[in-house]
């Protein structure tokens, strides 16, 4: 966002780098606005009095205050209706700011900061599990970052974004994913490559997943489905036929009738 007003003049009087501009717009808000719009730049371009309190420790009715005075001089802007019920939604006008307010955390305060976020994001709702997934792990806490990777991941393939769903997923893998929630990521690369025509990626994958499913399950079926997938389009069609006898035999699992046919 980037907003013309009485807020850009120190722009026009301040000859130095960009960086020492903004440096020094920040330096000529008071340390409260600085300390605000730092917890504030947790979050990204938009944020929330809650969060900045979540981050901070401080009381929601002290940072409100601090907010009106930031929005008054046109560093931040009040959105009528936020994404959260009941939480005050705010943005950064100009993303220079935003981006030299984070840079204003020491690196263990950060991930302490991006741990509160992520904690008071799910708290409150957030619907988007990349964005859960990557305060949760960029506030330490990898092994809670995992499922919200899986599900980012799931949904990128839903959407047919192959690159985003194995983006996400290998980081989940990264992260320490293992057993049941490990196949489920690697089925989800495994798709993924097939349609993007790394047939020999999917390959490796499916059958890496398919050995971490109980056989019968849904997930197993789809890990077969991918093997055969990719060994038919390589031309494997004798690797096919003990694959689909396997597939065959095993009794499939209330609800996955329909993964087995």
């Amino acid at each position: 966002h980037s907003h013309a007003g009485v807020g850009d003049a120190i722009f026009d009087s301040v000859p130095e780098t960009l960086a020492g501009i903004v440096q020094a717009r920040l330096d000529s808000l008071g340390t409260a606005a600085k300390r605000l719009l730092k917890a504030g730049s947790v979050f990204g371009e938009t944020t929330w009095v809650g969060g900045i309190a979540a981050v901070t420790g401080e009381s929601e009715d002290a940072i409100s205050a601090s907010a009106a005075e930031l929005v008054r001089a046109e560093i931040l802007e009040l959105l009528p209706r936020g994404r959260f019920h009941g939480q005050v939604e705010l943005v950064f006008r100009h993303a220079l700011l935003r981006d030299a307010a984070y840079e204003l955390w020491f690196e263990a305060e950060r991930v302490e900061a991006h741990r509160r976020a992520a904690l008071w994001l799910e708290q409150n709702g957030e619907r988007d599990p990349l964005t859960l997934a990557r305060h949760f792990a960029r506030g330490g806490l990898a092994m809670q970052a995992i499922p919200h990777y899986l599900a980012a991941a799931e949904a990128a393939l839903t959407g047919s974004d192959f690159e985003g769903a194995t983006a996400s997923a290998e980081r989940a893998l990264e992260s320490g994913a293992g057993g049941a929630l490990r196949g489920r990521l690697l089925l989800t690369i495994a798709e993924a490559k097939r349609w993007q025509g790394d047939l020999e990626g999917a390959l490796a994958a499916g059958k890496e997943a398919a050995v971490l499913f109980t056989p019968g399950s849904r997930f197993w079926f789809g890990a077969i489905r991918e093997c055969v997938a990719a060994h038919g389009r390589l031309g494997h069609k004798l690797a096919i036929l003990p694959l689909g006898a396997r597939a065959l035999a095993v009794t499939a699992e209330p609800g996955a009738e329909s993964a087995q046919i």
